[in-house]
């Protein structure tokens, strides 16, 4: 017996050791690159964060026509309102530039500290060429590293709106310094120092470069289009190397060796044949992506996994109820009570898909309501909340079939997907859009557009949609909507305007006024 045992011992030590060296320890290799990948990704993720949010600031700043007026008649009496020291700090800038299409730098404000600078220098060369390059109507940004560090620049053409020109440009930077590369580790979980790039020894590798290996420490850099390195980070990932012989398979071994064989006999007959059969329902579960209770046509023997088994399942029907409450929470407004944002996103890109395979006439609808602001101010918050909802409500009367949808986009605008199949369906749509606002009678003393609150409407409509949609996208569907709500509001608001979109995917603007 003691022969048997060491035999026993010894085929299954080599057994284990092989089965490590072959299958599993390659996997667990292959499982910590694919994490310490994901962490790579997730890092350029939330270092792209910063320059699209600089982005849309920089967008937001040039409609507005202190900006504009500043650009096209060089007076800067707005420009300490708008980029006042303690906005600068608020939106985390660094610099402000507001430059002309000639190549004038017209004010440039520098925040160092609590202290606020303003010069009229010239911008650097490389911030001209930089822009000169672009050709585009939308902002732009990068990362650059300057005599004042390592910062994210971001650049926007700044219009003259009723001509269409462009009078000059706006140009943001955000410090990308040790704060911010903190705070970017602790969202990310993954501990992150620079490295000064300064030191020729670094051979620089981008961010986004696959990972060929797992490592408990690398290096990698921000590389930009032009083959710039801004920026070294030193990564140490959290999931580190596996090794072959770590300390739980040296235990594991060791029990393993020296269990009897009749107790062997009796835990594959108590414990491993059901542990086995939880294991395989359980990856069935995995690969079908579904939660299923754990079932046995044979009782269990044992107490231990009865409970077990009780408990898993109580943990499944619990699992699965509270993922239908956060579905409906995380697709519902919590005031108005219907769809938010999320859930029109997701509305718009199944529709999208949907209207491409098949001709149909649809449209986009984005509404706001007139002055809500001025209402808010004077009559209070609670009441600005009643009327949102009651707002929605008259809106959700206005969608006739069930896959038509109204969300609340967010503050006081809302959006609506609806089938409009003709010119007349149309029209009867636009006149009960603006029946059901008029029917509410909501008092607004301070509305410059009526003594009732009214609301602004912009439809974006697709005639005969199919494949040639294929060539467009949601979001330029989405942008006709907001143009032509936007000149509805331009038109003295308490309207709809129209914008079609055809074959031709060039969007229309008849004068369709309620």
């Amino acid at each position: 017996m003691l022969i048997i045992s060491a035999i026993y011992a010894v085929v299954f030590l080599v057994g284990v050791l092989l089965v490590r060296a072959i299958w599993i320890y390659p996997q667990e290799l292959e499982h910590s690159r694919n994490l310490q990948q994901q962490e790579l990704l997730t890092i350029q993720h939330l270092i792209e964060l910063p320059q699209t949010s600089l982005e849309q600031m920089a967008a937001d700043y040039s409609d507005r026509y202190k900006v504009v007026d500043m650009l096209d008649r060089r007076v800067l009496s707005h420009i300490f309102d708008l980029f006042s020291p303690e906005v600068m700090q608020q939106r985390q800038l660094s610099h402000v530039l507001l430059l002309r299409p000639d190549g004038e730098t017209l004010a440039k404000f520098t925040l160092m500290g609590d202290e606020q600078e303003l010069s009229f220098r010239s911008a650097p060369e490389w911030i001209f060429d930089w822009i000169n390059q672009w050709q585009g109507d939308k902002p732009v940004s990068t990362i650059r590293k300057d005599r004042f560090g390592v910062g994210v620049y971001a650049a926007t053409p700044v219009w003259d709106e009723p001509g269409h020109v462009n009078v000059g440009w706006l140009v943001f930077r955000s410090p990308l310094d040790d704060q911010a590369i903190s705070q970017i580790s602790r969202y990310s979980r993954v501990p992150l120092q620079i490295i000064d790039t300064s030191d020729h020894k670094i051979q620089p590798t981008s961010l986004t470069a696959a990972v060929d290996r797992a490592a408990n420490l690398r290096q990698r850099c921000i590389v930009t289009d032009g083959g710039q390195v801004p920026l070294c980070l030193q990564i140490q990932h959290n999931d580190t190397v596996p090794e072959f012989g770590d300390l739980r398979l040296l235990t594991t071994l060791l029990i393993a060796m020296l269990l009897p064989f009749a107790l062997w006999w009796i835990l594959a007959r108590l414990i491993v044949a059901p542990v086995e059969k939880i294991t395989e329902l359980l990856e069935s579960n995995s690969r079908e992506g579904l939660l299923k209770p754990i079932l046995f046509a044979i009782p269990l023997q044992m107490q231990e996994l009865v409970k077990l088994k009780q408990a898993y399942n109580r943990l499944i029907g619990l699992v699965m109820r509270q993922q239908h409450q956060l579905q409906e929470l995380s697709t519902t407004d919590s005031l108005t009570r219907i769809p938010n944002r999320l859930a029109f996103d997701r509305a718009l890109a199944e529709g999208w898909s949907r209207i491409q395979r098949r001709k149909t006439s649809i449209a986009i609808v984005m509404l706001d309501i007139d002055y809500f602001k001025p209402y808010n101010d004077h009559y209070g918050h609670p009441a600005g909340d009643a009327a949102l909802t009651k707002v929605a409500a008259a809106l959700v009367k206005c969608a006739q079939r069930t896959d038509e949808i109204v969300a609340r986009y967010g503050g006081e605008e809302f959006a609506m997907i609806i089938h409009i199949d003709d010119a007349i369906e149309l029209n009867n749509f636009r006149r009960r859009l603006k029946q059901a606002i008029r029917d509410l009678e909501i008092p607004h003393q301070y509305s410059q557009a009526s003594s009732y609150l009214t609301i602004s409407a912009g439809v974006a409509w697709i005639v005969e949609s199919g494949e040639w949609l294929q060539q467009s996208s949601p979001r330029e569907w989405m942008k006709a909507a907001d143009v032509a709500l936007y000149e509805a509001k331009a038109a003295g608001r308490n309207c709809t305007m129209i914008q079609i979109l055809d074959r031709t995917i060039k969007p229309r603007l008849p004068d369709m006024r309620s």
